[in-house]
């Protein structure tokens, strides 16, 4: 909180009086917070085909075999109490692994796919902001085309306007 206090007073000659001197000066309080803060919360799911826990390894890795249908599901969440985003890009750089086939997103943002570089990425403009508390979907549907071990798929979230920037694997 900041307080600004003006006080005016009079130089005059002896016979000129301030007879009220309590309109003599003004105080007005104001208030300096933080700005708003970015804040994206990024999260993804691998889902479709047999998904099963694998029985040796790690827990949470699924097991695909050639011919399942794999599907990539992105959630992006603006949990800003105030931040809208109207220039976000979503990319994720499919696997070589798996072939794509479709993708899908809501909220109105625009997805398409480049084959050359295997990557999906999604967009959004100022006439379709993500508002504070909306959630982003995205469904990406691929089919598991080749063998392979320790598959990794990487996604990230970016606003060239805002400070946030995440990754998910």
């Amino acid at each position: 909180t900041v307080s600004n206090t003006v006080t005016v007073s009079i130089v005059a000659p002896p016979l000129v009086v301030d007879n009220d001197a309590s309109n003599d000066s003004s105080t007005y309080t104001i208030a300096i917070n933080d700005p708003p803060v970015s804040d994206l919360i990024f999260d993804k799911v691998v889902s479709g085909g047999s998904a099963t826990k694998r029985s040796k390894g790690p827990i949470g890795i699924n097991e695909f075999v050639v011919g399942d249908e794999v599907i990539y599901g992105l959630t992006l969440n603006n949990n800003s109490s105030a931040i809208s985003y109207s220039d976000l890009v979503v990319r994720d750089m499919l696997p070589s692994q798996v072939e794509f086939t479709s993708v899908s997103a809501n909220q109105g943002f625009v997805c398409n796919y480049d084959s050359g570089a295997h990557e999906v990425t999604c967009t959004n403009d100022s006439a379709n902001e993500l508002m504070p508390g909306e959630i982003l979907d995205i469904s990406i549907n691929t089919i598991a085309a080749t063998i392979g071990s320790n598959i990794i798929n990487v996604a990230n979230a970016n606003s060239a306007a805002q400070s946030d920037s995440v990754n998910s694997n």
